[in-house]
């Protein structure tokens, strides 16, 4: 009886400690970073059908909504539920002989999902932004057509690569606007889904990465094509709404806006949050009482490490609304986040967009 764990495939990040028999102890491989944050994504293969656990010695790994499992590799996404097989630093698979299994975080979003979604959406438009560090294209994808009187918006996830349910709100955002009658006479959309694009090809959690991560690099000396790219973007097109998405620390089972130091952009905050409660899905149960964290309170604060982009944005003159969206890797108002939950979520923001009056 024997097990092989991998990790050689895009986006992903593991480092095996050691086999004892059933037992498969595990660490999550933070290399480039200078903090160990929460990110895994593995294969793997039994020579025989037998329970195996793995375990992560690094400490809690594995969100209250328990570890997210493929057969399909990273096709479509299951859950292995927290409590029933599976705890904070620890989990339970029963594996049958031959068949490849890949464990992550969360439900992953790389270049072959993308390449799939863009696939069923003839009326988006992909282009370069630029190249990576690694000379990896940056797509930025666009939805409609700029035009006087329209409004520019942009749309950011992986600024932190593990942070992949981001990018399914953010895809599913675009799909949605595509399909509402007179949206793309209100708006334009432009949309960057990797942002830190070698990090989450090369399965890097991204978070706090050295010396400083792709969200904190926003600034005259950014080191970052991507984030130099996108400060160029904004010169010309003057965006005024920019959603950069984000996903919180385990255990944070909501969704949630941080919330501005500037009025008039968390007054806008506030109103993007009511129309998502009318707009949006009614299990989400939507408002500014509890789904912004207010600035100043928590992690919402002026860092002294670097620059975030939703508050470089919201010091340009012509922003009217600019935040930073935090989309759990477990629970929002007591329901699993799975991919048609994030999803829907992603609609009821285009949705909530339609009928958004800017201050």
């Amino acid at each position: 009886m024997s097990i092989q764990i991998s990790c050689d495939f895009p986006g992903g990040n593991i480092v095996v400690r050691g086999i004892r028999g059933n037992q498969v102890l595990l660490r999550r491989d933070s290399w480039s970073s200078s903090w160990n944050w929460y990110y895994f994504y593995f294969e793997a293969e039994s020579s025989d059908d037998a329970r195996y656990e793995f375990c992560f010695t690094c400490g809690k790994s594995i969100s209250t909504g328990g570890v997210a499992y493929s057969l399909d590799e990273g096709l479509t996404w299951d859950h292995i539920p927290y409590g029933c097989g599976c705890g904070r630093d620890r989990f339970y698979y029963d594996m049958k002989a031959g068949q490849k299994i890949r464990f992550c975080l969360g439900q992953q979003f790389l270049q072959d999902d993308l390449e799939r979604f863009l696939a069923g959406q003839p009326s988006i438009k992909k282009s370069v932004l630029c190249l990576s560090r690694r000379k990896r294209e940056v797509e930025l994808l666009q939805l409609g057509s700029d035009g006087p009187g329209k409004i520019p918006v942009l749309l950011t996830s992986r600024h932190h690569a593990c942070e992949m349910h981001g990018t399914h709100v953010l895809a599913a955002v675009m799909e949605q606007a595509a399909k509402i009658p007179g949206f793309l006479d209100k708006y334009t959309l432009y949309a960057v889904p990797f942002v830190d694009k070698d990090g989450v090809e090369e399965g890097n959690q991204g978070k706090c990465s050295i010396p400083h991560d792709h969200n904190r690099d926003y600034g005259e000396n950014a080191i970052y094509p991507e984030i130099r790219a996108l400060m160029k973007l904004d010169e010309e097109k003057h965006f005024q709404i920019v959603l950069d998405f984000h996903c919180p620390g385990l255990g944070r089972e909501k969704i949630f806006f941080f919330g501005s130091e500037f009025p008039h952009i968390e007054q806008n905050i506030e109103e993007l949050c009511d129309m998502i409660g009318l707009y949006g899905p009614k299990w989400l149960n939507f408002h500014a009482g509890y789904n912004v964290e207010r600035f100043g309170r928590g992690w919402n604060t002026v860092y002294a490490d670097g620059i975030p982009c939703s508050r470089y944005f919201a010091t340009r003159p012509w922003m009217k609304l600019s935040l930073s969206n935090e989309i759990s890797y477990d629970f929002a108002n007591g329901h699993l986040l799975s991919v048609e939950k994030l999803r829907d979520y992603g609609h009821g923001i285009a949705n909530a967009l339609m009928y958004l009056k800017l201050k």
